[in-house]
């Protein structure tokens, strides 16, 4: 590991989150966030072997190097869901015709939708997608388990990566973190 800081969140908060900088290739990071992982009590929970293997046949076509990370961590955590999602918006490629909510998906698929509406056909300024996103962000309600944990915004023209992370209910969202490139 070459670096490890805890940026937001403590031991009140719903989360604590930390930044780590690694160094190697795509199989060592994976294996290097794992032990990381391990060393601080996670397991992945087991999931459906039929969702898992779809997951890890899409990235090993539509991101290689996402894919080497993950077989870099199933090297020590064996071959458990490393990638989460809400819903199995894979088996849906057009956002617009995505089923209807139900009761349990937390109106998942209409901010899918609208994300898609706003976006679609325009390249959108940092500004007005961080706008967008935080517009679909459920409202903080305590007798609705669903929340954003995080969200995220890759800025490629300033090579950095933008995100915030919930705190827990009265505690909302941290501030935006801003991690640049690490070629600046």
């Amino acid at each position: 590991m070459q670096n490890m800081t805890q940026v937001p969140g403590g031991k009140d908060d719903f989360q604590l989150v930390h930044h780590l900088t690694l160094k190697g290739s795509r199989f060592e990071i994976g294996r290097a966030l794992a032990e990381e992982a391990r060393r601080l009590g996670w397991a992945p929970t087991p999931g459906d072997p039929v969702v898992n293997r779809a997951r890890r046949t899409w990235f090993e076509r539509h991101w290689p190097q996402h894919h080497a990370r993950m077989d870099g961590a199933a090297a020590i955590l064996g071959d458990g869901p490393l990638c989460v999602t809400n819903h199995l918006l894979h088996r849906h490629p057009d956002p617009m015709n995505l089923p209807e909510d139900t009761e349990l998906s937390f109106r998942t698929f209409e901010r899918l939708r609208t994300l898609h509406e706003r976006s679609k056909g325009v390249t959108m300024s940092p500004r007005d997608l961080r706008e967008t996103l935080r517009s679909v962000r459920p409202r903080e309600d305590p007798a609705t388990p669903f929340r954003t944990m995080w969200t995220t915004v890759f800025d490629t023209a300033d090579r950095t990566l933008s995100t915030s992370f919930y705190l827990g209910d009265g505690r909302r969202y941290t501030e935006e973190l801003v991690f640049p490139g690490h070629d600046r």
